[in-house]
């Protein structure tokens, strides 16, 4: 992965712990989007627009599933 991408999924990463408890983030893939962007009002140079989607896997430490075997088995 390039250092922008690397910096990108660290980011992602760090959102995701913050928000819920995770014993495992895992990125299996990543798809990169370059377009021009001309605004048709103003004569200016088009602007090139980057978007990156991450492919993730999240698993989390605590579901509702795992809570539920937890109670039917306790």
């Amino acid at each position: 992965m390039k250092a922008i991408g690397y910096s990108g999924s660290q980011t992602i990463s760090a959102i995701i712990v913050e928000s819920i408890s995770t014993s495992g983030i895992y990125c299996f893939g990543e798809k990169k989007q370059i377009q021009a962007v001309q605004n048709p009002f103003w004569e200016s140079a088009p602007k090139q627009v980057e978007h990156t989607h991450f492919y993730l896997l999240v698993l989390p430490t605590k579901t509702k599933l795992m809570q539920q075997l937890t109670l039917i088995i306790s």
